[in-house]
């Protein structure tokens, strides 16, 4: 069976070591894809729930939450999802196919025990990734505001700090700052009338709302980062073991085939 799309050409059994290669990719990029960047994306789609577009929800958390790699980790599994098509279609379109190599059984039965090999490291590469992924997936922090119903992480931080940055001056904003966030902030929620309330007695609760607020605003920042650092930083060794593992099945075409006789 055999069909062509433009220059390339696709036959079962592969036609020769180009076409084994181009199978390699389409299974890495599967792998990937299911492996990897769907609970990347799903991670994000949760602390983002009502964004939709993926870009935008990226920009959120880093602007509301304040949390530091998500989007790098984010980049740098896109581009070690699509770096090997796309090697593959550089070095195709600029080098042609690969020269002197006489596409037999024993070349076949070589890639086919290499690519063997080549997706199994793939696999498992796959899978620690994924494993780190789920971890930050399933956190659950603070407990008291997912079970208010307020959302994770994302609502926490947002709410938090607005309580921490507001200016109480007058009677009316210290009311609406109890009103909305004290049971967020309290584990017993603060009774108070909010049009009786002594002016002082509010800004004296509003005061001990903020600091309460700024304190957790850090702690559930420095958890949340701290959490990310270790699942997600980003590691030079792994992305150059990402790289090399993209482009070493086009070395082994364009290099080693030729050089066997």
């Amino acid at each position: 069976m055999e069909w062509a799309l433009g220059p390339f050409s696709f036959s079962v059994p592969p036609a020769d070591a180009w076409a084994f290669y181009l199978y390699m990719v389409i299974v890495g990029f599967v792998i990937r894809y299911f492996l990897v960047m769907r609970p990347t994306l799903s991670l994000i789609q949760k602390y983002n729930p009502e964004v939709r577009n993926i870009i935008r929800a990226i920009f959120s958390i880093k602007n509301v939450f304040g949390l530091k790699g998500i989007e790098s980790f984010l980049v740098r599994e896109s581009v070690t999802l699509i770096l090997p098509g796309l090697a593959a279609l550089v070095i195709r379109l600029s080098l042609g196919s690969p020269e002197g190599v006489e596409w037999n059984d024993t070349r076949m039965y070589l890639m086919g025990g290499f690519a063997f090999l080549w997706i199994i490291a793939e696999f498992y590469r796959s899978m620690s990734t994924r494993r780190k992924i789920l971890e930050i997936h399933e956190l659950n922090i603070p407990p008291s505001v997912v079970k208010n119903g307020l959302g994770a992480l994302r609502w926490t931080r947002s709410a938090l700090g607005s309580v921490a940055t507001m200016n109480i001056a007058e009677e009316e904003n210290a009311v609406e700052v109890v009103k909305n966030h004290a049971r967020s902030l309290f584990s017993n929620p603060l009774k108070l009338n909010p049009f009786h309330t002594a002016k002082a007695a509010v800004k004296t609760v509003g005061a001990a709302a903020r600091d309460l607020a700024s304190m957790a605003a850090e702690k559930v920042d420095a958890q949340a980062q701290r959490i990310v650092d270790q699942q997600i930083k980003f590691d030079w060794g792994a992305f150059v073991v990402d790289m090399t593992m993209s482009l070493f099945p086009l070395i082994v075409i364009y290099g080693l085939l030729p050089m066997l006789s």
